[in-house]
């Protein structure tokens, strides 16, 4: 395990995928209860493609940029605490 922690490719990646995943939950739990005109659910059932597009699109939107900020930062850190 900690071997992954040791390339900023692979920490980056896993930091961004977490939050892309955290956020696009919270994301699904607000249109859930949300559900405006009965867009996700109603008496017929779960409308599931709407609901996981929702989810889908949080995560696409989230985790790369915040996986390309933390692999900056942290290839960063590297050199500067290297060069120290």
């Amino acid at each position: 395990m900690r071997r992954i922690w040791r390339q900023e490719w692979k920490r980056a990646a896993t930091v961004g995928g977490v939050a892309g995943v955290a956020v696009a939950a919270v994301m699904m739990y607000v249109a859930w209860q949300h559900n405006p005109q009965g867009e996700f659910h109603d008496e017929t059932g779960v409308h599931w493609f709407a609901w996981v597009a929702i989810g889908v699109s949080w995560l696409v939107a989230v985790a790369p940029p915040v996986a390309l900020v933390v692999g900056v930062f942290s290839a960063i850190a590297r050199r500067v605490l290297r060069a120290a």
